[in-house]
């Protein structure tokens, strides 16, 4: 047990191992023919490829993008949406890379509308890329001529340009036609608020001389300066008519009321006068309003009465002052209406210079613009144009070549590596020795098989043979021996019939035991039709003496008559009774068992002899399947396993 665990460990150590350095130069040297095909078929054709491909060249034409500022006094909020402004450098790119700009060049370059594949090609050899975070853009063209090459480039870039000054052209005659129509419709709202005033002023009459505004006041003033006397003179014919009905006492042609009258005619002038320049709340109009209210008592007072008949007068004086009065109060009105005719002339007026003082401030602000706009610079200009390449574009062939011998050199070993480590099959005896940590007992050479050939008429063959024998000679307990494969077809039965058949050859008594359940044996061991065989001898029906039969070369066991399926060597402790009865009469048994990916027969067989053999097919068994083989029968054979090699 001690022994099974440290072959463990080694075997984990051993993994450790694989990609040691040396080992893969190691690989890389045995698989040199290997990597040589690789390298080889990948080379040729693309060398080819190199030699056959023409030589390009690359054109580079260089713009510069303008960062125009415009001062369009004070019009930036109400221009319309068309700017002026250059477009960002990541649109700029795009615009250059665009199938409609590429189609104009090719046009202007062909003087026709190009095709799809013209125009797919020809955005296929073009390249923009922006310098950086500057407002440098590069245009490169890849052709096979480089006057091709140099003519498509500068042909892009000017194409580019012009579509600048188209686009800004646009743009300005928008904004023209807009700035005009801006300055005609302030023309037309200016001149109608000129017709507006003028019909509100006929409307209103202001224009009429009557109507002036001071002609009415002093109208006013007259009027009020003529109704004072008249206002007296009714006051005293009033006092007449009361004197008459004995209510007063008048004394005629008294000097006293001759004064008296001449007094409250002033009064009532100056009050009349106060009136219509002040009103009547003014301090100076009720001081004389108390001045002519005390002229008109003491006139009232010196009066008696008079003896003449005034009704007449008096009703002639009353209809003068109430025509004065209502004279006056029109003309009050006709003023007051005046006045608000005056304020609503003034505002409409006021509008008028506005909106005149607006289009006077548009006018010289569209005429700062248009002079601006009137530059037609570009937004793009071409810094320089592409000159004529000398040299091709891209890596020389010669270092391409080399290059490319490099890549598949390498590409030709990853591939090898990447076979190698995929376990595509033991292929070289380290595998065995340092890889498993087993012993290799040898490697026989791949004979092609046919029917009654021995294979140890072959001189390698027929040496591999020996070298196996002599390592199990130097052990004198060795008699035993068990022979299988991880899998089938791999040739345990051939081997273990030809080292039988050396043995006996060099007079060493051997007997070969076909132990396989589940594959027919060679057609020497396959016994005669009828005998009894290993089958019989594990059911007790017969002795294995009695089984024993004999060919030409060597003496062997069938697997019997018997179905053979019904054999358990497991739980039969026959096979113990039969080898040691066998042992007793040969120097060496050998069976020959079923693989192991068949049934457990070997890993239970292999608990009874003293060596067992792995057959493994060389480049077809993988590591991963002879190390699971070996693994299992460590953990029942009395001693590790060897491997055996095959069909090399």
């Amino acid at each position: 047990m001690d022994r099974r665990k440290t072959d463990r460990r080694n075997e984990k150590m051993t993994d450790l191992l694989v990609l040691d350095f040396k080992e893969v130069l190691k690989t890389l040297w045995r698989r040199k023919l290997l990597i040589a095909i690789f390298t080889t078929s990948m080379l040729i054709p693309c060398a080819v490829f190199i030699y056959l491909k023409p030589n390009e060249y690359k054109a580079i034409a260089t713009l510069v993008l303008e960062n125009e500022q415009f001062n369009l006094s004070g019009l930036e909020t109400t221009l319309p949406h068309q700017k002026l402004e250059s477009a960002d450098i990541d649109t700029q790119v795009k615009i250059l890379k665009s199938p409609s700009l590429s189609r104009e060049t090719i046009e202007s370059i062909t003087g026709r509308d190009p095709s799809y594949e013209e125009l797919r090609d020809f955005i296929k050899s073009l390249s923009v890329s922006a310098e950086g975070k500057s407002r440098v853009i590069s245009v490169s063209y890849v052709a096979e001529s480089p006057y091709d090459a140099v003519t498509a480039a500068n042909a892009h870039a000017q194409e580019f340009v012009e579509l600048q000054i188209r686009n800004r052209h646009e743009k300005v005659s928008a904004i023209n036609t807009w700035i005009e129509n801006q300055i005609d419709i302030l023309k037309k709202s200016s001149q109608k608020k000129i017709e507006e005033i003028q019909a509100f002023k006929t409307k209103s009459g202001i224009n009429q001389a009557e109507n002036s505004q001071e002609l009415l006041e002093k109208q006013i003033l007259d009027l009020a300066a003529q109704l004072a006397p008249v206002e007296t003179q009714k006051m005293f014919l009033q006092a007449k008519m009361e004197a008459e009905k004995g209510k007063h006492p008048i004394v005629e042609n008294s000097e006293i009321i001759e004064n008296l009258k001449l007094q409250s005619s002033l009064a009532k002038q100056e009050l009349s006068s106060l009136q219509a320049k002040y009103g009547i709340n003014h301090p100076a109009y009720v001081s004389a309003q108390n001045r002519y209210n005390q002229a008109l008592s003491d006139l009232t007072r010196e009066q008696n009465a008079s003896g003449d008949d005034v009704a007449i007068e008096f009703e002639s004086i009353a209809q003068q002052e109430a025509m004065m009065r209502q004279r006056l109060e029109d003309l009050n009105k006709k003023a007051d209406s005046l006045r608000t005719d005056q304020a609503i002339l003034e505002s409409m007026e006021a509008e008028a210079t506005a909106s005149r003082t607006l289009l006077d401030n548009f006018l010289s602000r569209a005429e700062e613009t248009r002079s601006q706009l009137s530059l037609n610079n570009p937004a793009a200009r071409i810094e320089s144009k592409a000159e004529i390449p000398t040299e091709v574009d891209g890596v020389p062939k010669s270092s391409l070549f080399f290059l490319l011998f490099a890549f598949c050199l390498i590409f030709g070993t990853i591939i090898t590596l990447i076979l190698e480590l995929a376990d595509r099959g033991i292929e070289h005896e380290d595998d065995v020795k340092k890889h498993l940590n087993v012993k290799l007992l040898g490697v026989l050479t791949r004979i092609r098989k046919q029917q009654n050939t021995d294979f140890l008429l072959y001189d390698k063959y027929l040496e591999e043979i020996k070298r196996i024998y002599m390592s199990f000679a130097m052990n004198k307990d060795l008699q035993t021996i068990l022979f299988t494969s991880p899998e089938e077809q791999a040739g345990k039965s051939t081997a273990a019939l030809s080292f039988v058949r050396y043995l006996n050859s060099i007079n060493v008594p051997a007997i070969l035991i076909n132990a396989d359940r589940f594959s027919l044996a060679p057609a020497e061991i396959q016994g005669e039709s009828g005998v009894a065989g290993l089958a019989e001898a594990m059911n007790n029906n017969i002795k294995i003496e009695q089984s024993i039969q004999k060919s030409n070369t060597i003496d062997f066991i069938s697997i019997g008559k018997s179905d053979v399926r019904s054999i358990d060597f497991l739980s039969s402790k026959k096979i113990l009774d039969i080898l040691d009865t066998l042992k007793n009469k040969y120097r060496y048994v050998v069976m020959d068992c079923s693989s192991m990916n068949t049934s457990p027969d070997a890993e239970i067989l292999s608990a009874h002899v003293d060596e067992v053999v792995v057959v493994a097919e060389w480049s077809k068994t993988t590591k991963e399947k002879l190390k699971k083989s070996i693994s299992s029968l460590k953990q029942f054979s009395k001693n590790a396993p060897s491997v055996l090699m095959n069909k090399r």
